[in-house]
């Protein structure tokens, strides 16, 4: 049981005059709080004050800043200890629910801690010195360090099983170094008007912190802290030989400090940078770095890394000149058949033959610009709040809203004419053909949305379409997946709208129409190829077409496991490498609005004109694979690129056979 033991206690003073103390005390010393506290890189813990009333009192005055009566309670808590040298202390231990419960019995144990009566002194003596220390009773503070350093050799040097455990030890020493390092530094400053009398001079408080020091970094003692600790007492023991003149010693703390650090720490790790400089520092005041021999050292490797950047990008210009030079000779040799395949439909090698019945002014919708303009016909006001770009309550667009709102609307006013128009020619082809059709029993037609994020690009048509269509769209982002579900939900679309959280490729069941908004890299391609397994229609806008490059290294698979080739068709890949393709695909990635402003260009004679021409080079690639699929094929546009957007180009495709 705990020796609870209340001699020598005395009363706490009024609160308002505790205030008032603490205020002033405050104000003619701004570390106090530094000062009052014991250092938190030990796991141990003073007992309550259920066990130490005496020196739970006197934490409490010391939190406080009245030290005086502080002091008193601690004087009174080693009288307590000294008439009780066989007691132990005992309370409830601190821990997680749950914690001590004996397996497979019903009874519950209750962990506990204990204290020793040397533990329950040398703490008390630690708070003492806090007291001493903070209130400038600097000889009082240096005797209680004296006496705890001796109470932890002593200890620290047994090969015995000790009674203070090994935390509080390493908590004193922690203690004493600080206190030696402020104290001395506070004399060096003369910010405390301390008058020192000897044995208590400034050398005697660095041997002091020094000697506490040595014991922890010491391999022979017990007592060896993780390597934070270490670390802590390793920047304090050279701050202490520093200040004791010893500017070698400083430096070889430093060593060893950097030295105790693993290698993976190091770069731009921030104490091994600061463990550098303070070294570096250390080694200018030694005289061993001249700082002006530094310092012209280091203008001459300035001036070589500016020469070496400069030669760096020269050869990156001329690389990108000469790759301009090779791309721009492919793309004029391959203009005419660029524009025979974006524009032919399939199985026509000659374009003066007159297309059939069913081919006919494919893709007509996209019209002109008064054309396009009649047909815009959605209108936004019976469309449910849920399901516009601008919706409130989540999935709307949040940045840069007017401007994107007003261009997304106008993209899904210009993708809604296509889809209209792909739909009554799907209609159309199966009636009069014996093409088979994914449309599900009940006569509904099968839309599927790659890539459908929270739903901005295609909710609006699976309203406008709920009456004759079904829709499942596929997003891999699973929060922008429970986004789209609720807004589904919102609008009362469940029965129209299903929902699959995976990648494009996870997706293999039937459909009719696929589309694709602004899918980037290689997931155009990804989503295509689920188009053409399934022999449905597409509607796709390309972007982001520079990440390709990553496709093109792994080779993303499809839906039936088949690698994608690139160049994706069998034409592009007589006149072009995979290599040759990723410089397409990195020159042909711009954003450049018919205006010619808003893209990222090359300087010199290949401006926005050749990237336009590379870009409808992939975009032809893309079209030729489908077209030696069976599709009539056709590349189109939104609108005008200063309304809808940089990236508007569509790629549109139907299975006839």
């Amino acid at each position: 049981m705990g020796t609870n033991i209340n001699k020598g206690a005395t009363t706490p003073p009024h609160p308002e005059e505790a205030a008032k103390t603490t205020a002033t005390t405050t104000a003619t010393n701004p570390k106090l709080w530094h000062r009052t506290k014991l250092y938190g890189m030990s796991n141990w813990r003073p007992p309550p004050a259920s066990c130490c009333p005496a020196q739970a009192r006197g934490q409490v005055l010391l939190k406080e800043e009245i030290f005086e009566e502080a002091i008193v309670e601690f004087r009174a808590a080693l009288a307590d200890a000294a008439d009780s040298r066989d007691a132990t202390y005992s309370a409830p231990a601190r821990c997680r629910a749950g914690a001590g419960a004996g397996a497979g019995s019903g009874s519950v144990v209750v962990p506990v801690d204990i204290w020793t009566n040397e533990e329950v002194i040398l703490s008390t003596r630690l708070f003492l010195l806090k007291a001493y220390w903070a209130s400038h009773q600097t000889e009082e503070a240096f005797i209680e360090a004296h006496a705890i350093q001796t109470t932890v050799e002593t200890t620290a040097t047994k090969t015995t099983p000790s009674n203070c455990r090994s935390a509080l030890l390493l908590l004193a020493c922690q203690t004493i170094a600080h206190f030696a390092n402020d104290t001395t530094n506070d004399i060096t400053n003369d910010t405390t008007n301390n008058s020192l009398t000897p044995p208590t001079n400034c050398n005697a408080i660095l041997a002091l912190g020094l000697s506490s020091c040595r014991i922890i970094l010491t391999n022979n003692t017990p007592l060896g802290g993780n390597p934070k600790q270490r670390r802590v007492f390793y920047t304090v023991e050279s701050e202490l030989h520093e200040r004791n003149g010893d500017l070698s010693a400083a430096a070889s703390s430093i060593e060893s400090l950097i030295a105790s650090m693993p290698s993976t720490s190091h770069g731009n790790n921030v104490p091994y940078i600061t463990a550098t400089s303070r070294l570096y520092e250390l080694r200018v005041a030694m005289g061993v770095i001249d700082v002006e021999q530094e310092r012209v050292k280091a203008e001459a490797l300035e001036a070589r890394r500016v020469v070496i950047k400069a030669h760096r990008q020269q050869r990156r210009r001329r690389v990108q000149n000469e790759r301009s030079h090779r791309l721009g000779e492919t793309l004029t040799r391959l203009a005419p058949q660029i524009k025979d395949r974006v524009e032919r439909p399939a199985n026509n090698t000659n374009e003066s033959t007159n297309e059939s019945t069913t081919t006919r002014g494919f893709f007509e919708g996209l019209g002109t610009k008064e054309e396009r303009a009649v047909l815009r016909s959605i209108d936004w006001g019976s469309v449910p709040p849920a399901l516009t770009p601008d919706a409130v309550g989540g999935g709307g667009i949040r940045h840069n809203k007017g401007v994107r709102i007003r261009r997304k609307r106008m993209q899904l006013e210009a993708l809604f004419v296509l889809l209209v128009d792909l739909i009554e020619r799907h209609n159309l082809v199966t009636t009069a053909t014996t093409t088979r059709s994914n449309s599900a029993s009940d006569g509904y037609l099968h839309i599927v949305d790659f890539g459908a994020g929270s739903g901005n690009s295609c909710l609006v048509f699976c309203w406008l379409l709920r009456d004759t269509c079904r829709f499942t769209l596929v997003e891999n982002n699973s929060t922008a997946v429970a986004i789209g579900k609720q807004r589904t939900r919102e609008a009362g679309l469940d029965s129209t709208v299903s929902w699959m959280c995976g990648d494009v490729a996870d997706f293999d069941a039937p459909f009719d129409i696929g589309l694709a908004t602004h899918l980037c890299g290689g997931a155009t391609d990804l989503a295509m190829a689920n188009c053409l397994d399934q022999k449905a229609a597409f509607l796709v806008t390309p972007c982001c077409l520079g990440k390709l490059k990553y496709h093109v290294a792994t080779k993303n698979n499809n839906s039936k496991g088949n690698s994608l080739q690139y160049p994706r068709s069998t034409w592009l890949q007589k006149h072009l490498t995979a290599e040759e393709y990723v410089d397409l695909s990195r020159f042909g990635d711009c954003s450049v609005a018919e205006d010619g402003v808003g893209g990222r260009m090359e300087e010199g004679e290949n401006g926005n004109g050749m990237r336009l021409e590379g870009k409808m080079l992939l975009d032809a690639d893309r079209l030729e694979v489908a077209r030696e699929a069976g599709y009539d094929t056709k590349l189109g546009t939104l609108g005008s690129k200063s309304d809808c957007g940089p990236k508007s180009d569509v790629l549109c495709g139907m299975c006839r056979i």
